[in-house]
């Protein structure tokens, strides 16, 4: 069921990043792509203390913090459950690292102030055994070394910015090491990428990605222009690319039936909520994004993990 999130600035109510917290910090719930079966996600407490670290909520942040330290492992964040992510009949078992549940959670750490020794062995273990010919692995597991732009775009970026904020946990080889991985992942991401700044999902799925993908894309290259690293596509023309989209894919995009499902589902809310985050950050209109964020979480069923994406975009915008 949709929950009417209260705006900001009206009578009585609270900033819609504090309503979203009571959602997201009520325990483990069920996730429609992964079954009824109630878990609680690295993807939502990586989500929820960077956007509680930008509220300014630090009794939020610290238990996100604490759930995020106890669910590591070797190599970084994944989830509790076995799945086939690719649809292909390998099956990656549960506790395997992702790359997109390590990055979020390493650039929640780095938002935090707490990024150590475990963030620079996870990002050191990426590189040196999740990196092939100019992208980074889908997870640790071998039959998802498949190139798939967002993860890999978000992995180069946030290892980007551990490096430059904490370049003494990491010797020069291992410093000259991850310089190479980011460039090449940069310079290969720039190769596939066709006109208006657009990519397909995955080597296995030649299909366009939806909005919150097409973000963490774009996220990561400019974590990494932040950093220091050349980019081979402007800020403007990252900010330009988001125009496309006026749902969950781009307008002219041809929709499968599966993509055509996902218009009126929680997509819609971490897509809007991705690129209001991204808006905040990096720049453009963000009073559209939010209005579009507010009104996929009027619409759309919510799922944590989709709706930490809104709370991110909401607790950043909430700035302005």
């Amino acid at each position: 069921m949709a929950v009417v999130v209260l705006l900001s600035g009206e009578s009585g109510s609270l900033p819609p990043y504090y309503v979203l917290r009571e959602e997201l910090t009520a325990g483990a719930a069920s996730d429609p792509l992964f079954g009824e079966e109630a878990h609680e996600y690295a993807m939502t407490h990586a989500l929820l203390l960077s956007a509680a670290v930008a509220a300014g909520d630090h009794d939020t942040a610290a238990r996100s913090q604490a759930w995020l330290s106890a669910d590591a492992v070797a190599g970084g964040w994944g989830m509790a459950w076995t799945w086939d992510p690719f649809g292909d009949g390998s099956l990656t078992e549960a506790g395997t690292p992702f790359a997109i549940t390590t990055a979020l959670a390493i650039e929640a750490m780095l938002d935090a102030d707490v990024a150590g020794r475990r963030e620079a062995s996870s990002a050191l273990q990426w590189a040196e055994t999740a990196w092939t010919d100019g992208f980074y692995w889908y997870s640790l597991a071998p039959q998802d070394a498949i190139d798939t732009p967002n993860v890999s775009a978000m992995m180069a970026g946030v290892t980007a910015r551990l490096l430059d904020r904490h370049p003494e946990l990491f010797t020069e080889q291992e410093r000259d090491l991850l310089t190479d991985r980011i460039t090449a992942s940069f310079a290969h991401l720039a190769a596939a990428a066709t006109d208006g700044l657009r990519w397909s999902y995955s080597a296995a799925h030649d299909v366009p990605n939806d909005l919150s993908h097409h973000v963490y894309i774009l996220w990561g290259a400019e974590r990494a222009r932040d950093a220091g690293f050349a980019v081979p596509w402007t800020r403007d023309e990252a900010i330009a690319s988001l125009e496309a989209y006026d749902g969950v894919y781009p307008r002219d995009a041809i929709l499968t039936e599966a993509m055509a499902a996902r218009t009126g589902s929680a997509w819609e809310i971490s897509g809007a909520g991705m690129a209001l985050a991204f808006a905040a950050e990096w720049g453009g209109p963000v009073a559209e994004w939010r209005q579009r964020t507010m009104s996929a979480l009027d619409l759309a069923p919510h799922v944590p993990r989709f709706v930490a994406h809104a709370a991110l975009g909401l607790s950043l915008a909430d700035r302005y």
